[in-house]
């Protein structure tokens, strides 16, 4: 059950990173918080393989929420997170 709220939180943030890509809904608070859960959650889990890439998407949602950079990196993250989430979701513990 726990596992399934960090593959929630994954959603949400994949979801913001959409959002940004292509400016569906203006603003930056569900951006903001979606960057805030990723960093907590690279904080919290330091020193894992896939902690790096979270760490390294909330660097890039920075980028696109400061800077409105538009790149190819976007559709990786999609990809990685869609696969967090299935594993999240379907995952048998």
């Amino acid at each position: 059950m726990f596992i399934w709220l960090f593959a929630l939180g994954d959603l949400l943030s994949m979801l913001a990173m959409i959002n940004m890509h292509y400016d569906i809904i203006p603003g930056w608070r569900f951006p903001f918080v979606s960057i805030l859960y990723l960093v907590m959650k690279g904080i919290l889990f330091f020193g894992d393989a896939l902690t790096f890439i979270d760490l390294f998407f909330a660097v890039y949602m920075i980028l696109m929420l400061v800077f409105n950079v538009h790149w190819f990196l976007t559709y990786i993250g999609i990809v990685y997170f869609v696969y967090k989430i299935i594993v999240g979701f379907f995952s048998s513990h």
